[in-house]
C-alpha cells in the first residue's frame, strides 16, 4: 500500500472540525479525509502538528463546557426523563473535557519528600584513588 503524503489543508481542515465539536469518528467517515492510522502518523511525525491538534481538542473542551450550560439552563425541571437525559450528556462531555484540556479535569496533586544523603568524604576518596590509579599505569 502506497504512503499517503501529509497534505496541510486535510490537516487543517481537521483540526478546525474537532474545534468546532466534531469527533474524529465522523470527521474521518467523510470523502476525502485520511484513516485514522495516517493521521495519527501525520501526528507522530510532527511535534508542531501534535501541537495543533491538541490545542483543537482544547477549543473542542471549551465548546462541550459552554454545551453543558445550555443543556442546563434548557433544562425542564419538571421532566424527570429529560433531567437523567441531561445529566448523562453533561457527564460525557465533562469526561471528554477533561480529557482534552487538563484545566477540566480533576485536581491531582503528588507530595513527594524524598532524604538524600551523600558521604562526600567517601566519594571524593574514590576519585583520588582512580586518580592516582591512572597516574601510575
Amino acid at each position: 500500500m502506497a504512503k499517503i503524503e501529509f497534505d496541510e489543508a486535510v490537516f487543517k481542515e481537521i483540526v478546525e472540525k474537532i474545534a468546532e465539536g466534531r469527533t474524529l469518528a465522523s470527521i474521518f467517515r467523510q470523502e476525502g479525509m485520511p484513516s485514522t492510522g495516517v493521521f495519527y502518523r501525520w501526528l507522530r511525525e510532527d511535534p508542531e502538528r501534535r501541537l495543533r491538534y491538541e490545542t483543537a481538542q482544547e477549543e473542542h473542551a471549551e465548546l462541550m463546557v459552554s454545551e453543558m450550560l445550555d443543556l442546563v439552563d434548557h433544562l425542564d425541571d419538571g421532566n424527570s426523563v429529560a433531567v437523567q437525559a441531561v445529566r448523562l450528556k453533561t457527564d460525557v462531555r465533562r469526561w471528554m473535557a477533561s480529557k482534552y484540556a487538563r484545566r477540566f479535569g480533576d485536581k491531582q496533586t503528588v507530595d513527594l519528600t524524598a532524604n538524600v544523603k551523600t558521604d562526600h568524604e567517601s566519594i571524593l576518596d574514590a576519585a583520588r584513588r582512580r586518580l592516582e590509579q591512572s597516574r601510575t599505569g
